[in-house]
């Protein structure tokens, strides 16, 4: 999803914004309300931190939208309904100048 469509989501349907950049990174700077899930738990495929949000859309997070396709699909295995990807990851979310949290 574009940044315009992830704050749509957002917005009107209570969009989980998860991210998965290593935790130095998140602590730089994040998306406002973002879930950090660190690189371990995405190996293992442990969503248990994830499973109340099973119904809501989740947005994954990485440093340029690479990583993060593989993440939405674990999480699409695992029973999660509405996963998208945020294009280009935190790397466009910042050049457009978008809010982050530090």
């Amino acid at each position: 999803v574009s940044t315009h469509e992830a704050t749509r989501l957002m917005n009107k349907e209570d969009a989980v914004v998860l991210d998965i950049r290593a935790s130095g990174e998140f602590k730089k700077g994040h998306i406002l309300g973002a879930t950090h899930l660190a690189a371990e738990a995405v190996t293992s495929s442990d969503f248990s931190k994830l499973e109340k949000f099973k119904d809501r859309p989740i947005i994954v997070v990485c440093a340029m939208g690479m990583t993060a396709k593989r993440t939405a699909t674990q999480l699409l295995k695992a029973g999660f309904a509405k996963v998208s990807i945020l294009k280009g990851g935190m790397s466009t979310w910042q050049s457009e100048n978008l809010p982050i949290k530090k």
